[in-house]
């Protein structure tokens, strides 16, 4: 398997949707930083939220994209 490149990563909705239902990706697995390193558009933030069904399935996702300031 070759690694994730250097800098900043753009991942498709369905990464995200497969990840929270704890499906195993190893290269995700690779680095716990890798996160922190991944570009969230407006468009697959949307396709997440508007994926959710009621309150308690939205809530997480808004966290997710809350901004946070150091």
């Amino acid at each position: 398997m070759n690694s994730l490149p250097a800098g900043l990563l753009l991942f498709d909705t369905g990464i995200y949707i497969r990840f929270s239902r704890g499906e195993k990706y190893l290269w995700l697995g690779e680095d716990a930083r890798i996160f922190q390193r991944t570009i969230l558009t407006a468009v697959v933030a949307a396709e997440l939220y508007a994926g959710t069904h009621s309150q308690q399935e939205s809530e997480p996702w808004m966290n997710f994209v809350r901004p946070t300031v150091p």
